[in-house]
């Protein structure tokens, strides 16, 4: 298999460069049609958390600032994916604030969907 890129999905690089890609799209897109036009603020979410697993949960802020949105709306919908499982909340270890992090279930579902982006070879 091959994807957009040269990596393949069971390297995990091919993945992460697809949510990267992504996530840069809907933010060029909401820069040039505006927030109004951009509706899955959940999803933004899911590939933030996705590409930061790497370096450990983020705090709602830190969030905001990579999907370019409100943070009403991120904590909004972090509760909503708390809710639902895709999400968990943990505090950190030097302030105990809250930080967020994938859950096993929502890693394989997001990983579940950028998979789709990986074609058969002929």
């Amino acid at each position: 298999m091959t994807a957009v890129g040269k990596s393949t999905p069971e390297d995990g690089k091919g993945c992460q460069a697809l949510a990267r890609l992504e996530l840069q799209l809907r933010r060029a897109r909401t820069a040039a049609f505006g927030s109004q036009w951009s509706g899955d603020s959940w999803w933004d979410i899911m590939l933030s958390l996705y590409l930061g697993g790497d370096c450990g949960p983020s705090d709602e802020w830190t969030i905001a600032v990579a999907v370019g949105q409100p943070i009403r709306t991120i904590s909004r919908w972090l509760w909503i994916l708390e809710a639902e499982g895709q999400v968990i909340r943990r505090a950190a270890a030097l302030d105990h604030a809250d930080v967020w992090a994938l859950t096993p279930v929502g890693r394989n579902r997001v990983d579940q969907c950028l998979n789709v982006g990986f074609i058969e070879e002929s």
